[in-house]
């Protein structure tokens, strides 16, 4: 039987697709803090406990963690 582990899995957006959140991430600590943000990108992190590799393989081959157009 193999070992079930932790998996940590960080999903952001593709490169060339806009994001929106980070991007009034930037100007807020820009109006707010004064400190000059050149980009900011948003991330959602999972953590997923139970499964076996072959198992989190399946999730992320499945995109059941992300939309595969915008990820």
């Amino acid at each position: 039987m193999e070992k079930q582990q932790l998996w940590r899995v960080e999903v952001g957006l593709r490169q060339g697709i806009d994001d929106v959140v980070g991007q009034g991430v930037a100007r807020k600590i820009q109006n707010e803090l004064g400190i000059g943000v050149k980009n900011a990108r948003t991330i959602s992190t999972f953590t997923v406990s139970g499964l076996t590799k072959e198992q989190m393989d399946a999730v992320l081959a499945d995109s059941a963690l992300h939309d595969p157009v915008l990820h």
